[in-house]
Order: structure tokens, then C-alpha cells, then sequence
């Protein structure tokens, strides 16, 4: 999806470390943004090289986003499952 929004917040960067399957251990870097519309608010994230890039935007213009927007399952800690819609941003300018 393709999207005119406003930066209402850059949050900073941050990284977490996991185990994969294989063993083997692997760092992810994430930074978040609280985006605006003209008539939806939503949080979004970059991941990998692009977060750890991402220069601090100017919050007072609005910016092009292209981003994909996908649905996730998962199981919480009591085995129910759950849905969460994540927005990943591909590019911001």
C-alpha cells in the first residue's frame, strides 16, 4: 500500500536477540512510527539496515510510505490463539 502520512512520532532504535530453529542466534532491528492520515492513525515499523539507516524524519511535512500490511497468528502464553495486523514500511520519503 502506497500512503501520504504524518509523522506523529519517530520512536528510537531498538534491537532484540533471538535463537532461529537451527540454533543459531540472530539480532533483529526494529524502529517504530506513529503515523497519521487525513483520517486513520496507525504504528508502523522498519526492520534490518533500514531501521539502523533511518535518519530522523521531519514530523512538521508529510512523507510518502509504501508499506505491506499482513496478518499474523500466533499462540499466547495459554495456548490461545491470537491475531495481530502488522505494518511493515518498505520506504519512507
Amino acid at each position: 500500500m502506497e500512503s501520504l502520512v504524518v509523522i506523529k512520532k519517530q520512536y528510537p532504535l531498538e534491537s532484540y536477540v533471538y535463537t532461529n530453529q537451527q540454533g543459531e542466534t540472530k539480532t533483529i532491528y526494529h524502529r517504530g512510527f506513529w503515523l497519521s492520515t487525513v483520517t486513520d492513525q496507525f504504528y508502523a515499523e522498519m526492520t534490518g539496515l533500514q531501521a539502523q539507516q533511518c535518519p530522523d524524519y521531519d514530523t512538521s511535512v508529510t512523507h510518502m510510505m509504501t508499506a505491506v500490511s499482513q496478518v499474523r497468528t500466533y499462540k499466547d502464553k495459554n495456548g490461545k490463539e491470537r491475531h495481530s495486523n502488522d505494518i511493515q514500511i518498505k520506504s519512507l520519503v
